[in-house]
């Protein structure tokens, strides 16, 4: 992810210049002009992070399908148990919303990138450019959900080790 995001600031302060990497506004002529001429080049950098964050996409997936499988099943034996009180109930549940929204946010992320790789961007630099800049904040959407997902996880970790604690000390 920082690859990509120093990749793209890069190219759009380059091409740019004055105007914020991030900044909402439309570039003017001699900007636009900038950026036809250097976007062919960003196109093949876009395309080599597009395969890498396919394989990163991928494997993530797998990983957060395989914990939601243990979690659930392990939450299944607790209300077996009649174990229906416990934080991990809820976290559960949050990382499964968490995950359905990174699968959101990632097909975002994926579709923006896909159009600012497909676009003839010598004849329109402007939606290029546009592109780029929703591709940057999908990702950083992306980002926010890995984060948020291991943050739950951690968490989901410390309350499992809080209720062994607590069941070994009631027997």
């Amino acid at each position: 992810m920082k690859y990509f995001l120093c990749l793209i600031a890069a190219f759009v302060a380059v091409i740019v210049g004055s105007v914020p990497a991030y900044a909402q506004t439309a570039p003017d002529a001699a900007q636009l002009q900038k950026i036809s001429q250097a976007c062919q080049r960003q196109q093949v950098n876009l395309r080599s992070l597009q395969k890498r964050d396919t394989i990163l996409r991928i494997n993530r997936g797998r990983l957060y399908d395989m914990s939601q499988r243990q979690t659930g099943a392990f939450v299944a034996r607790l209300q077996a148990n009649n174990i229906t009180d416990s934080p991990i109930m809820q976290l559960d549940l949050d990382f499964r919303t968490t995950f359905l929204q990174f699968k959101v946010d990632y097909d975002q992320y994926a579709e923006y990138l896909e159009q600012a790789i497909g676009i003839d961007c010598a004849a329109k630099p402007a939606e290029f450019y546009s592109l780029l800049l929703r591709a940057t904040d999908a990702r950083k959407k992306v980002g926010a959900d890995v984060t948020k997902l291991r943050d739950q996880t951690n968490q989901y970790i410390t309350e499992l080790v809080k209720l062994r604690d607590t069941k070994y000390e009631e027997h």
